[in-house]
């Protein structure tokens, strides 16, 4: 596995083993699988820019006629806990019914 590298603003480098360019959804939710299922320590960087951290382009809207397009019990962040997302949306707030 090739590292990749990065500097502080003291010039220190800094060595990691992954690097994720975007923090939306998808960049979050393959941080959680490399996290689960790494068998050892990993050191990750996660790049992001311009939108919250997990939401990104398609989850940063704040209108509400802004539908799923697929629905919410086909939606997990995790194959082997299908209701995952229905769950966490149980728990929050905003989402309240």
């Amino acid at each position: 596995m090739k590292n990749h590298y990065s500097t502080t603003s003291n010039e220190e480098m800094i060595v990691f083993d992954i690097a994720i360019v975007g923090g939306g959804a998808s960049g979050i939710l393959l941080l959680l699988h490399l996290v689960r299922l790494s068998s050892h320590p990993v050191k990750i960087v996660l790049f992001n820019k311009g939108y919250p951290l997990a939401e990104g382009v398609a989850y940063s809207t704040l209108d509400k006629s802004h539908l799923l397009n697929v629905r919410a019990g086909r939606m997990s962040a995790y194959a082997d806990d299908p209701s995952h997302f229905v769950n966490w949306l149980s728990v929050r707030e905003e989402y309240a019914s």
